[in-house]
């Protein structure tokens, strides 16, 4: 039997429907998205390979939002990462690239040929790791905040929450209930998360209804 992978993911279609090519320097702009893989370490930060020959510098303030003294405690060799140009020097063909949660959580605008291929390897990744499944609620502990979105730990994982969709004032250490709307194995796995109460009551209440139900659909047989 044939195996059919499907995805709604936008970036994706868009680079299908474009048939763009594997990404030259004078195709990149400062801001946008790219897929690749980190390809070396230095004590000073990471490389990124993201196709045909380009690699790019992340240097150790741009791989997370939180202080990072050794690039290998944070990524492994091979990864697949989403990464933001920060800056390109197109005589010499060096860019460097940021793996910030807080700069790479949108959805890319830009994909190159790469992108797809990263995919797939994320795919690959996302079957083998134990995660929470979308809609379910999960406990979410602030680990750092900044402008746009607050860095969450997860379990063993970490996680972001748009501010929009959150209370306002939450501070490193709060711990708040969340329902989980996504799940990326990039960057080593991030939850992306509402912790809006609304939301998270209505998932709760729905499940607790469902229980309700079950347990009353096992008794009909007693009566």
């Amino acid at each position: 039997m044939k195996k059919i992978t499907v995805t709604a993911k936008p970036s994706i279609i868009n680079w299908v429907k474009s048939f763009e090519q594997m990404p030259k320097i004078s195709d990149l702009t400062i801001g946008d998205f790219v897929v690749g893989y980190i390809k070396d370490f230095q004590d000073y930060g990471c490389f990124v390979e993201i196709g045909n020959g380009l690699v790019g510098l992340c240097p150790k303030a741009c791989l997370a939002d939180s202080f990072v003294s050794n690039p290998r405690d944070v990524y492994k060799s091979g990864e697949t990462v989403m990464c933001k140009i920060t800056n390109i020097d197109t005589e010499k063909e060096r860019l460097l690239v940021s793996l910030k949660h807080s700069d790479v959580g949108a959805e890319p605008s830009m994909s190159g040929g790469k992108l797809l291929e990263g995919y797939f390897s994320e795919l690959e990744m996302f079957s083998k790791t134990e995660h929470q499944q979308i809609g379910t609620v999960v406990e979410c502990e602030v680990v750092s905040v900044s402008e746009n979105w607050y860095n969450v730990k997860v379990g063993a994982l970490s996680g972001m929450v748009d501010r929009k969709c959150a209370e306002v004032g939450l501070k490193v250490g709060d711990v708040r209930k969340g329902v989980v709307l996504d799940f990326t194995q990039t960057n080593r796995g991030t939850y992306y998360v509402s912790m809006e109460t609304s939301l998270v009551e209505n998932v709760e209440g729905r499940g607790k209804k469902e229980k309700s139900t079950d347990c009353d659909s096992a008794l009909i047989p007693l009566l």
